[in-house]
């Protein structure tokens, strides 16, 4: 018996069968496909943090205890003394606050570094960071305060730091000094220039 004939055969018999059968017609309706979309913009978005945590080198690891009442000190070589007494004295008008008391370590790292990027990118010079004195964390307090001493000298865009005065929150706040954004140093040369005409 010869296979490749009987299945020839058994396809011709089939396509004879159906010869006259015609295809249903579909009505077509453009379905938008706004689960795409979702996912590109939920794609954006993880691209953005994961850029952000690469860029945010500021640990949650082992860092050293400051005890509640420490004051936090901290100022870039280059830093006029004048310039850090002003901030020391509460002397620079607070623009913008952030609050990370009740944060947890991680939520803190990811907040006030993407709150310092922000402030400077939208020309903010000078920011509060309320911390609190963590009296209540045991068996570490001050755990935030510590934090807090650890990575501001750590980011680049800080010029100076220091416990804020008694008005701002005193020992469970930080005032923070920033670097001018290319726009504010151009305004400062212009304005130079003018001067010295």
């Amino acid at each position: 018996m010869d296979l490749h004939n009987t299945h020839q055969d058994d396809w011709a018999l089939f396509c004879e069968e159906v010869s006259d059968v015609k295809p249903i017609e579909q009505d077509k309706i453009h379905v938008p496909n706004t689960k795409k979309n979702e996912n590109g913009a939920l794609l954006r978005a993880a691209l953005n943090q994961i850029n952000e945590l690469e860029e945010n080198q500021l640990t949650t690891g082992f860092v050293e205890a400051v005890d509640p009442y420490d004051i936090i000190s901290y100022k870039k070589e280059g830093v006029q003394d004048g310039v850090f007494k002003s901030l020391r004295q509460g002397k620079y008008r607070v623009e913008s606050t952030l609050n990370i008391n009740k944060l947890s370590v991680e939520a803190a790292r990811l907040e006030v570094f993407k709150f310092i990027t922000q402030s400077h990118e939208n020309n903010i010079r000078c920011v509060l960071l309320v911390h609190g004195l963590g009296l209540k964390n045991k068996p570490h307090p001050a755990r935030l305060k510590s934090y807090i001493n650890a990575w501001l000298p750590n980011i680049d865009l800080v010029l100076a730091c220091h416990s804020a005065t008694t008005q701002l929150g005193s020992y469970g706040a930080t005032i923070v000094l920033l670097k001018k954004s290319a726009e504010k140093k151009r305004e400062t040369r212009e304005r130079i220039q003018k001067r010295l005409g």
